[in-house]
């Protein structure tokens, strides 16, 4: 059942980020357990889809042990487009991740704890993150956090021919990605990216599984964040500089959680339309899939527009244990392969 501590977030997509016009594009929302939704901008033309498993969704009944939930998981599919593919991109340019709009106060041993947690994480990667944290007066940079593609996403491609893989579907969360370094970046090919994790929950703000601590408030470590964004942008295109990763930014993310005692509210629904090519079974399975997932014993909540407090959460950035858990999970993903 739902935990005392669940409130409505959103996250939204921004074609061309936050606060800024999206001109022949729309943001989007994307629903908690529903259809996908269709996302466009300069780069790419695709669909999203967002599940959240953790038995904290309002609505959410008791079936099962936690073991049996899915947890969160961000889906992406897409077919690029010329201005994006005619500049050679690299695969291995890629990188996901997050930025605070302001950094956060912690104290001396949460630092510590903070510090620790991202050098074991650095250990796993071989170096392969980018981390910032800037002291609090320091207007100049963001917190920053952010992995090779690879790490965070599973990759899937799909040539012209083969049915691309049904999001929403648990044959996705658990089919092994390709090698991002393998993909060949066209025009002609649909491509998935599936983030999946069993350890964070967006509706209660709590770490979970991880042994010893879990479930732990995010606040506990972090306290209130009231701003960041969450990226996928490619580093060769910002001149390998993190901190200008908005010059490579290929898709554009905000996460806003509201304020305690707001009410839960069911958004219509905008259903992804062919955003991946033409009209086919595949289609329709997905928003059958998605659906399925949803109905039951768990229902699609936005948050309400008025007396909302933003709360941005970048996916994985500032959250240690969850980004060390998760790039274990991703370099033992590696090393197997």
């Amino acid at each position: 059942m739902a935990s005392s501590r669940s409130r409505p977030f959103r996250l939204t997509f921004h074609p061309n980020g936050p606060g800024k016009d999206p001109g022949q594009y729309k943001s989007r929302v994307v629903p908690v357990n529903s259809a996908p939704v269709d996302i466009e901008n300069d780069f790419f033309r695709g669909k999203a889809l967002l599940i959240h498993d953790t038995g904290s969704e309002p609505g959410a009944l008791e079936e099962g042990p936690p073991a049996d939930r899915t947890g969160i998981g961000l889906q992406i599919q897409c077919r690029f487009k010329d201005a994006l593919v005619s500049r050679g991109l690299s695969p291995g340019s890629l990188w996901a991740g997050g930025e605070l709009l302001s950094t956060p106060q912690l104290g001396w041993i949460t630092k510590q704890v903070v510090e620790l947690c991202v050098k074991y994480a650095r250990w796993l990667s071989d170096g392969r993150m980018h981390y910032n944290l800037p002291a609090v007066d320091d207007e100049s940079l963001r917190p920053h956090l952010s992995f090779p593609l690879g790490y965070l996403f599973a990759c899937h491609r799909s040539p012209p021919g083969v049915e691309p893989p049904v999001l929403g579907s648990r044959e996705l969360i658990d089919a092994e990605g390709l090698d991002v370094q393998s993909l060949d970046i066209n025009l002609d090919d649909v491509y998935t990216f599936v983030f999946h994790t069993t350890y964070l929950d967006l509706f209660s703000w709590e770490l979970l599984n991880i042994p010893g601590v879990s479930p732990l408030p995010i606040e506990n470590i972090l306290g209130d964040i009231y701003g960041a964004e969450v990226m996928l942008f490619d580093l060769a295109a910002c001149g390998g500089v993190h901190a200008d990763w908005n010059k490579g930014a290929v898709l554009h993310w905000e996460f806003a959680r509201c304020a305690e005692g707001e009410e839960f509210e069911e958004e219509p629904i905008e259903e992804a339309s062919t955003a991946c090519g033409d009209a086919s079974e595949g289609d329709e399975a997905t928003v059958r899939s998605s659906r399925a997932h949803s109905e039951g014993n768990i229902e699609s909540f936005g948050c309400q527009d008025g007396t909302l407090r933003i709360w941005h959460f970048a996916s994985g950035f500032g959250i240690a244990g969850m980004m060390v858990a998760q790039s274990a999970w991703a370099t033992s993903k590696h090393g197997s392969s």
